[in-house]
């Protein structure tokens, strides 16, 4: 799988990708935030172009600071990503892989902690599978 990450951001270019490898065994690990956050796509652009092949995904949430220019991350549900229409689109579509949620401390160390984080995105995640 490649991630939807760096150079393979934008649907168009995963969409290339993906039809130049045509083999089923090669997929896209979704990482929501990114094709959100720094693509600018919608979930529905995102899916339009990656969507049967996604074998995996990565979950996280940010709010973007105009005063710093810069997006900090929160718990899933507290930012401005379109997280939940992500997950909608992939439930609408049949997928039953993982939602992995990416907590980044070690690079990110003003992250809650993983006692009070992974807590919250368990709570968040059954509300959007219910």
């Amino acid at each position: 799988m490649f991630e939807t990450h760096d150079n393979w951001i934008k649907a168009a270019d995963c969409t290339l990708l993906l039809n130049k490898i045509d083999n089923p065994a090669f997929g896209a690990l979704w990482d929501m935030g990114h094709t959100a956050r720094v693509g600018g796509e919608t979930p529905a652009q995102s899916y339009a172009a990656i969507g049967p092949r996604i074998g995996y995904t990565h979950v996280k949430d940010a709010v973007y600071d105009a005063a710093e220019d810069e997006w900090h991350y929160v718990l899933p549900g507290e930012g401005q990503l379109p997280l939940a229409e992500a997950v909608q689109i992939l439930r609408e579509h049949g997928y039953d892989g993982w939602l992995l949620f990416e907590q980044e401390k070690r690079w990110q160390p003003n992250l809650l902690e993983p006692e009070i984080a992974f807590p919250a995105f368990s709570k968040w995640a059954r509300a959007q599978l219910a």
